[in-house]
């Protein structure tokens, strides 16, 4: 015989998003400012141009829950990369 119970013995678990993370301003001027409702830890940041050309790439480790990037580029729309410990996130960046 087929029963449910044997099925569904484990409880099920709610899951809320881990990572948050959103962009303080943009348009941005001199830095990009991202806030998380998580620590970042050990990060990968890459900037690419609109024509998909990579203008800025480096690896931090961030201990808190704010993040700061310096940019020195040209105005323009970029896509913003970060990747690490559960995050995986892609921004559309506007620079003035």
């Amino acid at each position: 015989d087929f029963a449910l119970s044997e099925i569904f013995q484990e409880t099920l678990n709610t899951y809320t998003i881990a990572n948050t993370i959103y962009l303080e301003r943009n348009p941005v001027t001199h830095s990009i400012e991202l806030h998380s409702n998580d620590v970042f830890g050990d990060i990968d940041i890459a900037l690419y141009n609109v024509l998909g050309k990579e203008v800025l790439k480096y690896n931090t480790l961030v201990a808190s829950k704010k993040l700061t990037i310096p940019v020195k580029i040209p105005q323009g729309i970029y896509v913003l990369q970060l990747k690490g410990d559960g995050i995986n996130v892609i921004k559309r960046i506007i620079v003035k």
